[in-house]
């Protein structure tokens, strides 16, 4: 299969940073598939420069480290995360 490296300049640290992606997946998130749809094998952090450009070292000095993917499993998991935010924001989302 084909790949293509996207090359991009984070708006915070001004370095040229890259993501290298399959061509199709490329292509289908071109047209508006949901990145987590169009490239499953990247990580959260990489999947998020995509979008927004912001390289990795970046969005962890803003957002802090990626959460764990399997952190919040099952349904009560979910339920306790929403109370968590819940008490800590006021807000659920």
């Amino acid at each position: 299969m084909n790949k293509i490296t996207i090359m991009m300049n984070c708006s915070f640290c001004n370095k040229d940073h890259s993501v290298t992606v399959f061509v199709k997946d490329y292509t289908a998130w071109i047209k508006g598939t949901r990145a987590q749809d169009a490239f499953p094998y990247l990580s959260a952090t990489k999947r998020e420069q995509m979008i927004s450009g912001i390289c990795p070292k970046c969005q962890n000095d803003i957002f802090g480290e990626e959460e764990d993917a399997d952190e919040y499993t099952g349904e009560a998991d979910y339920d306790e995360a929403i109370a968590e935010s819940l008490a800590s924001t006021g807000q659920w989302w």
